[in-house]
């Protein structure tokens, strides 16, 4: 294993290649990019349903069809529509631009930090799991305190990245409304404003915020773990797939039937080491005698001659 692949060494200067935005890492751009387009359908995808007020209509309520597809619905999810644990991550509030410029500022802050340190593909693993864990915290959390309501927004895989990053530089300085502040402190408060109506919550007040609050904490939860476990996500999916296509090839390779073979394939002679067996076979008949020698060494005593006259040809011709 070379220097380059190790955690230390490849979040450097000179691990970074190529030209044009973020061409070191692909991932964080990818994923930047394909939330910005889903956005983008968020916005022109939609329905119009008319607004009646006592037998007049008094106008009409725009819906993006997107969200209605793949928002984090919990009653959805409770009828089979399990996607909408991930997709959720990659829609954001359509009435605000705030809510997806933050998340993906905070994204493209950590995550290629993220990317330079662990690869391309472990942060797009990192990322969709980080996604499903929130996902699933949130709507454990609404079924089970009964909040309805629908979830946007990639806060909760973001929050798992950002503390995958604090973990490797938690005295890094960034600066919150021109103020310096410790990445430790920045997560610590993040947990704390989180953690704060959550239990606010379970104790029976009714608080209502439009903040994924249970989303947020899964994923810093989430990223803990995954830096203190030193868990390889990219390893793990190898070797699930590995043993899925391994399954694969068994269940279809075993079912086809060989009909009709009308020539048997000739046994492979075994592959042998040429040099050592003529070593050993010279050494025989310097020991026993030519006599001694079985006819499968006596080819490959030919063969050796063989060769031998085959390579002396161009010399004497020279």
């Amino acid at each position: 294993m070379g220097l380059s692949s190790r955690d230390y060494i490849r979040d450097d200067q000179y691990s970074r290649g190529g030209e044009g935005w973020l061409a070191d890492t692909p991932a964080v751009r990818n994923i930047i990019i394909l939330t910005v387009v889903v956005f983008i359908l968020q916005l022109v995808i939609t329905a119009r349903t008319p607004i009646v007020m006592e037998g007049v209509r008094i106008g009409n309520q725009v819906t993006s069809l997107i969200d209605q597809w793949f928002a984090l619905d919990n009653g959805a999810v409770q009828r089979g529509q399990v996607w909408r644990l991930v997709t959720y991550a990659f829609l954001h509030d359509r009435d605000s631009l705030w809510h997806i410029l933050f998340n993906m500022l905070f994204f493209w802050f950590a995550g290629s930090t993220f990317e330079r340190t662990y690869g391309s593909r472990e942060l797009w693993l990192f990322y969709l799991a980080a996604a499903g864990v929130s996902g699933l915290a949130e709507f454990l959390i609404g079924t089970t305190l009964r909040v309805s309501g629908t979830t946007v927004g990639a806060s909760g895989a973001v929050m798992a990245v950002f503390m995958v990053f604090g973990m490797l530089y938690p005295r890094r300085l960034i600066y919150v409304w021109f103020i310096p502040v410790e990445v430790r402190w920045l997560i610590a408060f993040y947990v704390a404003s989180d953690l704060f109506p959550i239990l606010k919550l379970v104790g029976g007040e009714d608080v209502y915020e439009a903040v994924a609050h249970a989303a947020h904490l899964a994923g810093l939860l989430f990223g803990y773990l995954y830096y203190r476990g030193r868990w390889r996500l990219d390893q793990t999916w190898t070797q699930l797939t590995s043993g899925w296509s391994l399954r694969w090839r068994r269940m279809t390779v075993g079912r086809k039937l060989k009909v009709y073979d009308p020539q048997p394939a000739a046994p492979r002679e075994p592959v042998i080491d040429l040099e050592a067996e003529l070593d050993r076979i010279l050494a025989k008949i310097h020991e026993q005698g030519t006599g001694s020698l079985t006819p499968q060494e006596e080819r490959i005593l030919a063969q050796a001659s063989e060769r031998a006259k085959r390579r002396s040809v161009p010399d004497e011709k020279r």
